[in-house]
């Protein structure tokens, strides 16, 4: 996921939904799911919704699905010190920079970015 990150979510997004969508792995679900999740847009949060509410998969790997979808809405209306300014694509461009550099205060700066990118709105 850090060396996808960087690039544009065209090169791997649909990629992504559609191993979601054929994978029998909980594990690799519960990856693809995250990674679905990280990319901020409303593909990949569409995806989730279709793998949370699709009663053929498991339920552990439903559950996970949930738990990102309760997650995304607390990020969406989570209280911001100190709103951003920046449109949703500046806040992409400088998650492509941010993960540039490989440190765990990227890492940190990565989850404050992605509440900025979440009240933003997926796009």
């Amino acid at each position: 996921m850090y060396l996808l990150l960087p690039t544009d979510e065209t090169f791997y997004l649909r990629a992504a939904e559609d191993r979601l969508s054929t994978e029998q792995n909980v594990v690799a679900q519960k990856s693809l799911l995250t990674l679905l999740a990280n990319t901020v847009t409303k593909q990949g949060d569409a995806a989730i919704m279709r793998f949370a509410a699709d009663s053929t998969r498991s339920g552990e790997a439903r559950a996970y699905a949930h738990t990102i979808i309760d997650a995304t809405h607390k990020m969406s209306t989570a209280p911001l010190i100190g709103t951003s300014l920046k449109s949703y694509a500046t806040l992409k461009s400088d998650q492509r920079q941010l993960f540039g550099r490989v440190s765990d205060e990227a890492l940190s700066d990565w989850y404050t970015l992605r509440i900025k990118l979440r009240h933003k709105g997926s796009q």
